[in-house]
């Protein structure tokens, strides 16, 4: 009995001596952990850009004028724009000058390869406005857009053709009262999926007067040529309640199985979110922007952080370029004099359009690099570029440029 009694005694001992080692493990874990995850470290800089300007470093680059423009000309006189610089392929649209409004007629649309220099033009014989358009195994996905001149709404209709915009699918369709609230498309670059943001408008009249109108949201992925709901809210716009989407044309951005976008809750509070689209799941990478004072302007996701640039509603030459690392870590804030406007380059790095120069920007280390020995003058500010060292310029003359940063 007393033998036992021992080895009884002996378990329990063992099993507590268990017990206090697990405790003791759980604890240093944790600790660890509190210690590998400290709190964000933000460092916030201010600089005077007009100052910093004249020291910077020239960067070499090399630039070529494309024929684009010569060959547009081939299928009459309108107007050029871009809508996307993507895997060395320039997207474009040709524009009649006939109806000056945002619903411009297209006349066609057309791609532009910077590396083989080959141009091919479609021509679209429907007589609306392709808003966006990406092409996908010889086919056309477009975004048409018409203004209906007696509701005032513009109608739209997300739609898959072929290249001669024959043998149409309505793939999505719905109207907006607000031209802020377009449908655009976005093509993650790795992955090659296309994504769709829109808006479906609730308008309700009674005896002419509007009563209510209703906005609901949507960001989607294409699968089979039905459109996935990601992202999904409404917003009350009678009674300025609810949750929605800003600036999307500049905001809304997909790579590399990372989807970031930036919504306002109650029109109030503005919140920069990032949904991992493998994980499903949703995180704040930045919040409690004042949409009083600051306008997000832009955003892009780089390789291991996210790029953000605010602009003062009060002065359009004061505003913030804000980096996030990806590990929540390091947030760098610099508060910076000069209208800006953004190209991600490659490695992290941007071209930023900055008064009279453009200027190469560190976001991992939050500060201005270089500058290009390019007059922003000379060029319109909405540069792309396709993450690898290339940028597109337009001049003032019509004309597009390729320039490789080296």
């Amino acid at each position: 009995m007393k033998k036992c009694k021992n080895i009884l005694l002996y378990f329990v001992a063992l099993i507590t001596i268990l017990i206090i080692i697990i405790l003791l493990a759980v604890r240093f874990i944790f600790w660890r952990d509190d210690t590998d995850n400290s709190e964000t470290v933000i460092n916030e800089v201010t600089v005077d850009y007009y100052d910093l300007e004249d020291k910077l470093e020239l960067k070499d680059s090399s630039i070529y004028k494309t024929d684009i423009q010569q060959e547009l000309e081939k299928y009459g006189n309108y107007s050029s724009s871009v809508l996307r610089f993507q895997n060395n392929l320039i997207y474009g649209n040709y524009l009649s000058k006939e109806l000056m409004n945002i619903v411009m007629l297209t006349k066609g649309v057309w791609i532009y390869d910077v590396i083989s220099k080959d141009f091919d033009y479609y021509e679209y014989p429907d007589g609306y406005r392709i808003w966006d358009f990406y092409v996908l195994n010889d086919y056309i996905y477009y975004i048409k857009l018409e203004l209906d001149f007696e509701s005032d709404l513009y109608m739209w209709e997300f739609i898959k053709s072929d290249l001669n915009f024959e043998n149409k699918i309505n793939i999505e369709s719905g109207c907006v009262k607000s031209s802020v609230d377009f449908p655009k498309l976005e093509v993650d670059d790795v992955t090659g999926k296309v994504y769709v943001y829109f808006v479906s408008d609730d308008i309700r009249y009674n005896d002419d007067i509007l009563v209510s109108n209703v906005g609901e949201f949507k960001i989607c992925v294409l699968e089979n040529d039905e459109l996935i709901p990601l992202v999904t809210n409404k917003y009350d716009y009678t009674n300025d309640t609810g949750v929605y989407l800003f600036n999307t044309a500049n905001t809304f951005k997909v790579y590399n199985n990372e989807l970031i976008y930036y919504e306002i809750t109650n029109n109030d509070i503005g919140t920069v979110k990032v949904l991992d689209l493998l994980t499903d799941k949703t995180k704040i990478i930045y919040d409690d922007i004042d949409v009083n004072d600051w306008n997000v302007s832009e955003l892009f996701i780089g390789n291991d952080l996210y790029y953000l640039t605010l602009l003062s509603k009060d002065d359009k030459n004061n505003g913030k370029i804000i980096s996030v690392l990806k590990d929540g870590s390091v947030i760098n804030i610099v508060n910076s004099k000069g209208s800006k406007k953004s190209s991600i380059l490659s490695n992290d790095y941007f071209v930023i359009a900055s008064h009279d120069t453009f200027a190469i920007f560190s976001a991992r280390n939050g500060s201005y690099k270089y500058k290009l020995g390019l007059d922003t003058n000379d060029y319109m500010e909405n540069t792309l570029s396709d993450g690898d060292n290339t940028v597109i310029f337009k001049d003032r003359d019509g004309d597009y440029y390729v320039v490789t940063i080296n």
